[in-house]
């Protein structure tokens, strides 16, 4: 049996609970963002089909499978958002360089979100990327959509909307075809809310993973207790935000701030 990270193995205990508990109950009581272990889950049952017999290494293969499809998928976008920027065989250098790397070839064999999150982020970002340059409402819509699918993994995929939105104020004072900007705005936000809304609802945070922004609950026994545990569970102030700069540091990094200027 291959030698997975401690984490890996908490998102293969979480992907077990579906079956135990049901969907949105195991979804209620996790403690981990739902969208990596829903996908080990998934290819578990798959590999099923062929043999029934469901061993630890299935589950580890499972989450192994789903990483290694995250890390091929990512990669191919990757060299397509590259493209945008560089010349195509320079983007194909550099993807073939970064799925040599340790840690990214460490990742792709292992059962961590990392390529996972960055396939959606990827998709999301080209789609966005594709959106402002040919100023289409309906890829804005599909940004906000693989922002909201993405979050499912890890909640940092909504830095897509946060880049959409600024792009579209941007241009909403530069335009003067302001109602088409406005309609994107609203499909942008539709499309990520449509998908992240009722998962916000059930965890009862805006990020789930960071127990920031506290919200009503759907199922309150999901979080029962936390409040106690962090300052951060009832809400992030802002008067904090501003006189913390590691908090500051620490959003800035989790947006994945590099990815503004492009």
């Amino acid at each position: 049996i291959s030698l997975i990270s401690n984490d890996g193995i908490t998102y293969i205990n979480s992907a077990k609970t579906f079956a135990n508990k049901g969907f949105v109950r195991a979804v209620a009581d996790m403690r981990v963002s739902f969208g990596y272990p829903f996908f080990i889950n998934l290819t578990h049952k798959i590999l099923s089909l062929t043999n029934s017999n469901s061993s630890s290494g299935k589950w580890i293969l499972s989450a192994q499978i789903v990483s290694l499809f995250s890390k091929l998928t990512a990669s191919i976008v990757l060299y397509f958002i590259s493209s945008c920027f560089t010349e195509r065989k320079t983007a194909f250098w550099g993807v073939v360089i970064l799925s040599l790397l340790p840690d990214s070839a460490e990742y792709g064999s292992d059962a961590l979100t990392e390529w996972p999150f960055l396939m959606f982020l990827a998709i999301g970002f080209l789609l966005l990327i594709k959106a402002a340059e040919y100023e289409k409402v309906w890829l804005f819509g599909l940004t906000g959509l693989a922002a909201g699918i993405g979050y499912f993994v890890r909640s940092e995929c909504c830095q897509l909307v946060i880049y959409g939105v600024s792009w579209l104020l941007f241009k909403f004072l530069k335009s003067a075809w302001r109602t088409k900007v406005i309609f994107s705005f609203i499909v942008l936000l539709a499309g990520f809310f449509i998908a992240a809304a009722p998962y916000m609802l059930l965890k009862g945070y805006v990020f789930p993973d960071q127990k920031i922004f506290k919200i009503p609950a759907l199922f309150s026994e999901g979080d029962a207790g936390a409040s106690s545990e962090n300052p951060f569970l009832a809400g992030l102030s802002i008067a904090k935000i501003k006189n913390d700069k590691t908090i500051v540091k620490n959003i800035c990094e989790t947006l994945v701030y590099y990815f503004v200027p492009a």
